[in-house]
């Protein structure tokens, strides 16, 4: 029984070194595959270090309501964008276009914890700060959360309900 599986297995080789290399199929779907796996990984690395979150394409999904798929060249032509702002983390300048407030160290989201005074808590009216995202608090949703105006939210301006999770600051702007 031994010596048959071993004379099996030395057929076997024999016939996959003896095929044709058009006949080896597999080595080629191999190659092509790594050769996939090396640029995913490759676009992975350069998003970390950019300190963004990679997703895999299957994981970027986008919303029904939302139909038109949003690419790299149109990201600045983005729905409601000011011209002056950047074409790339803009809330902090949506809201201080939005606001009247022409200071542009409040492109930065997290600059907005030291405008104005602070709120004490969610409020109407009141501007919320994240470490990366700004809004302004617009009024209470129904379930409970709070309904948030913000700009670079999906790549335009939107008025949605928003977790308040992870907030660093309610400013009272004037």
């Amino acid at each position: 029984m031994y010596i048959v599986r071993i004379l099996v297995g030395v057929l076997a080789l024999a016939f996959m070194l003896a095929a044709p290399a058009s006949a080896r199929s597999h080595h080629h779907h191999w190659r092509a595959h790594h050769a996939n796996w090396s640029k995913v990984h490759k676009s992975a690395e350069r998003l970390m270090l950019r300190g963004r979150r990679y997703k895999p394409h299957h994981a970027r999904r986008r919303p029904y309501s939302h139909p038109v798929r949003v690419g790299r060249s149109e990201r600045s032509y983005a729905v409601g964008r000011p011209a002056s702002c950047p074409p790339r983390n803009w809330c902090g300048c949506y809201l201080a276009h939005a606001l009247g407030i022409v200071r542009r160290e409040l492109w930065l989201a997290a600059n907005w914890a030291h405008v104005g005074s602070p709120a004490g808590g969610p409020q109407v009216g009141v501007v919320v700060v994240w470490r990366h995202h700004v809004g302004r608090i617009e009024g209470r949703a129904p379930d409970g959360r709070w309904i948030v105006t913000s700009g670079n939210d999906g790549h335009r301006v939107r008025t949605r309900p928003r977790s308040l999770a992870g907030a660093i600051a309610f400013r009272r702007v004037s």
